[in-house]
């Protein structure tokens, strides 16, 4: 069992805030251009952007707060849950930690 947060890995969640932001941004405006392109009325396209910008907010305002050391477990839970951090990223931690984050994605 994980007790605290190996300081490593924290180094590693650490580097990567600005990253998940950016594919958080990136998934956004990939969905904005399908909106874009969608069949149906401006004001349908407009909504179904709306929709798509309160998701985007709602996920960054649950994930912005995470982003501190005591709260790691369940930020990579939550960003391995939301596919926001690469197998690659996910390799580079602890056994430990990759095994804690294993058990809480399979009891979710």
């Amino acid at each position: 069992m994980l007790v605290s947060f190996p300081e490593p890995d924290w180094r590693v969640l650490h580097a990567l805030e600005g990253s998940v932001f950016e594919r958080l941004d990136a998934r956004l405006l990939d969905a904005v251009q399908a909106a874009l392109q969608a069949s149906g009325s401006s004001a349908s396209r407009v909504a179904s952007i709306d929709t798509l910008l309160r998701e985007r907010n709602r996920v960054g305002s649950a994930i912005a707060p995470l982003f501190r050391r005591s709260k790691a477990l369940i930020l990579v839970v939550t960003l391995r849950r939301a596919a926001l951090l690469t197998d690659e990223e996910f390799g580079s931690l602890s056994q430990a930690t990759r095994e804690a984050v294993l058990r809480a994605l399979s009891v979710s």
